[in-house]
């Protein structure tokens, strides 16, 4: 994959080859390692969106997390997104990450499966890799994954609702809707 798209300024561009290298190295499945790779590319093209909608979002921390977010699935599928078989999952890989990011990484982790309660300040990063995640499902035509999307954008637009953060959601629809065209079906 080449990562010649991603913006000269965001300056993640040689951590970002580096880190998919390690993760492909450590994952064993060819489909794993190519979900991983989608929705990190999907991901860069949220991140080209974000200035332009002047969105809070830690471009670098959305990335390395879409790296790195199925990560633990070798060692436990159904509890993947849990901060323990992550650690253990980058241990193995001989990943390290760097301790401020840490936090804001696991949250992320933990939102793009199963219930989206985040932190608000990593909430706009978490909702963009559960839709990435869940649009590339659909783009694969996985069982299911219309149904995913779906649930997930209805959990993720109440979140931003009862936490009343009605700007931030009508900024991360804008970005939704540019981002169609990106995903051919």
């Amino acid at each position: 994959m080449s990562l010649n798209f991603i913006q000269s300024g965001l300056g993640v561009a040689v951590n970002c080859r580096e880190l998919l290298s390690k993760v492909d190295a450590y994952l064993e499945h060819e489909e794993l390692i190519e979900h991983t790779f989608h929705v990190f590319a999907l991901c860069v093209a949220f991140v080209k969106l974000i200035g332009e909608h002047k969105l809070d979002v830690n471009s670098e921390l959305l990335l390395f997390s879409a790296i790195l977010h199925d990560i633990a699935k070798q060692i436990n599928e159904e509890g993947h997104n849990r901060k323990k078989y992550v650690k253990e999952a980058l241990k193995k890989a001989d990943i390290d990450i760097d301790p401020s990011y840490d936090e804001g990484m696991f949250y992320i982790f933990e939102a793009h499966k199963g219930s989206f309660i985040p932190p608000s300040e990593v909430a706009l990063g978490s909702a963009f890799l559960r839709l990435c995640d869940k649009l590339v499902r659909l783009r694969k035509r996985k069982k299911d994954a219309g149904k995913k999307v779906h649930e997930s954008l209805r959990e993720i637009h109440g979140y931003f609702a009862d936490k009343n953060l009605q700007d931030e959601w009508t900024k991360l629809e804008r970005a939704c809707s540019e981002i169609r065209g990106f995903i051919s079906y």
